[in-house]
């Protein structure tokens, strides 16, 4: 979860950016990273599945391909929402998602 976190914060700062390219990958490799930690952790697996990626990864992907900024947005908030959604589930509701404040890469 620590890569999630380092890429959501990437993720976050392009789509403040409007860099919706960087954005689209970033958002792929968190899809890809949680698959893998499904993998390594399989009792974390149906929340995964069900809350993120039948879900809410396919709805941001396509507010990103849109580019409409509002949509986006929108999509990000709710994908807040449903990764705190999932740590309270997995019982770890300490681990909070929240908007970064300061950019961790050069990547831009």
């Amino acid at each position: 979860m620590v890569e999630v976190g380092q890429r959501f914060n990437t993720f976050y700062f392009a789509i403040k950016d409007k860099n919706y390219e960087l954005a689209n990958y970033q958002w792929d490799k968190i899809k890809k990273t949680i698959e893998n930690g499904i993998v390594r952790r399989p009792a974390r697996k149906a929340n995964s599945q069900t809350m993120f990626l039948e879900t809410q990864y396919k709805s941001m992907r396509e507010a990103l391909n849109k580019k409409d900024e509002k949509l986006i947005k929108k999509e990000y908030e709710q994908t807040k929402g449903v990764c705190n959604a999932c740590h309270v589930a997995e019982r770890v509701p300490f681990i909070e998602v929240i908007d970064p404040i300061i950019r961790w890469s050069s990547v831009r």
